[in-house]
């Protein structure tokens, strides 16, 4: 009985020392778990079905087609709850902007934030806290919110009625990176699927 408890005792103290040197370096290093992330990537086309072409001509054709007809019919339906706000077509123009597919991916990552650099060099920084923020990307201004949930690193976007949750996901070898963009708000008829896109580590 004493053998069982000394066995046990040495176990949690074995135990305490590992965690109490791996806050340690957590706390020395400062750095989320997912650094991972960190790097730069490349999309994969063969990979990636996600067609960024069907996007555009959807939205230029609802251009063409509002000069034409300022009373015309929208290329989407709408469903929600409460009228549209004002800005139709500035809904579909913060879709072109924030859809819009980056050749390149890069990312770094601090303690408490992670700078995301596109293929046209265009750099933002979020903190990682969660706290809401406010961005603009290309024409587009958004509030946004981003953390890290284990490995993953998620944005939750918003632009008027429009909200969007983006996911950056490496795979476990490290070599492969999943992104996947839903569309939470508005409603559209019919509905759209979830963007899935590959991107390899190019560093």
């Amino acid at each position: 009985m004493r053998r069982r408890v000394s066995l046990l005792v040495a176990g949690w103290l074995v135990l305490g020392l590992a965690w109490s040197s791996f806050a340690q370096q957590t706390a020395a290093t400062g750095l989320p778990a997912a650094t991972e992330l960190a790097g730069t990537w490349k999309l994969d086309r063969a990979k990636t079905k996600d067609d960024q072409g069907v996007w555009k001509r959807r939205l230029d054709a609802l251009r063409a087609a509002q000069e034409a007809d300022p009373d015309a019919g929208s290329v989407f339906s709408l469903r929600t709850s409460h009228a549209p706000f004002a800005g139709d077509w500035q809904l579909r123009s913060a879709m072109r902007d924030l859809l819009e597919v980056a050749e390149s991916l890069s990312f770094r990552v601090s303690s408490d934030s992670v700078t995301i650099t596109d293929d046209l060099q265009r750099a933002l920084t979020f903190a990682t806290s969660g706290t809401k923020e406010k961005r603009q990307l290309a024409a587009t201004a958004f509030n946004v919110r981003t953390r890290f949930t284990g490995g993953a690193l998620t944005q939750q976007m918003t632009v008027d009625e429009l909200t969007l949750t983006e996911v950056y996901l490496p795979s476990e070898d490290g070599r492969e990176m999943l992104v996947s963009i839903s569309v939470d708000k508005p409603d559209f008829q019919p509905p759209l699927k979830t963007i899935m896109r590959v991107y390899t580590r190019a560093d």
